[in-house]
């Protein structure tokens, strides 16, 4: 299997088609560690250094080094002098307090939204649903994931706030191991599905009031799920 590193160089990543053709080695490093441990390829308090790093993704030791010092500030990882990197565990309590900040900037960017976006924002939007209604169909549980990340940048960019923006995007990047870590039920995605829907008749309408309160409702509704999913994990480990 070709490693990020090779691909880089050979101008072939899997990234391509949505970046700028030359992205720096640190970008690509960063990039690429976050998504190993998003996606649970490096688990929750898992110890490497960064040779092993190197390896995994075929990228010399100087970009590997900057990206650790970023997603260290990011909170991804802890780096501890003379003894490595430790993936940073899973907490319940920092979960939940990134939802608290969403909650607070994405009911104002839905509003916001509801009085700026145009119809090409409302047709995207659109599309987005349908592919998550597609893949909810399909039991497709990465591609839902990726359309419900879709439906809030959308939202997000659609505010027009430059600022916010990239806000809501660390804190996106924060809570997405979330959606690998919890053990989701369908049930749990055909809500977030409708609470997307509800957001949506609600920008597209143009009310601003009815869509941040749509937005207000499904991420308290995420919160809760999170704080369910939590309970039976803990139950099942209690019983084990």
């Amino acid at each position: 299997m070709e490693r990020v590193g090779d691909q880089i160089r050979s101008g072939t990543s899997r990234s391509s088609r949505s970046r700028p053709a030359r992205i720096s080695l640190k970008q690509a490093a960063y990039d690429e560690i976050k998504r190993l441990i998003v996606t649970l390829k490096l688990r929750p308090g898992e110890r490497v250094n960064e040779q092993v790093i190197c390896d995994l993704i075929g990228i010399g030791k100087t970009p590997v080094h900057q990206a650790l010092q970023m997603l260290s500030a990011q909170g991804f990882v802890q780096i501890v002098p003379r003894k490595g990197i430790v993936i940073t565990p899973d907490s319940l309590n920092d979960a939940l307090t990134v939802l608290e900040a969403r909650i607070v900037i994405e009911t104002e960017m839905a509003r916001f939204a509801a009085q700026r976006a145009d119809t090409t924002v409302v047709e995207a939007l659109e599309r987005i649903l349908s592919g998550g209604r597609r893949a909810l169909e399909t039991e497709d549980f990465e591609a839902f994931m990726r359309h419900d990340r879709a439906f809030h940048e959308k939202i997000a960019e659609a505010a027009g706030n430059a600022i916010l923006l990239e806000t809501l995007g660390a804190l996106h990047a924060r809570i997405s191991r979330i959606w690998h870590l919890r053990a989701w039920k369908v049930d749990n995605l055909q809500k977030t599905q409708d609470e997307h829907t509800a957001v949506f008749r609600a920008l597209a309408a143009r009310n601003a009031q009815g869509a941040a309160d749509a937005m207000r409702t499904h991420i308290e509704t995420l919160r809760q799920n999170i704080v369910d999913a939590s309970i039976a994990a803990a139950d099942v480990g209690g019983q084990s």
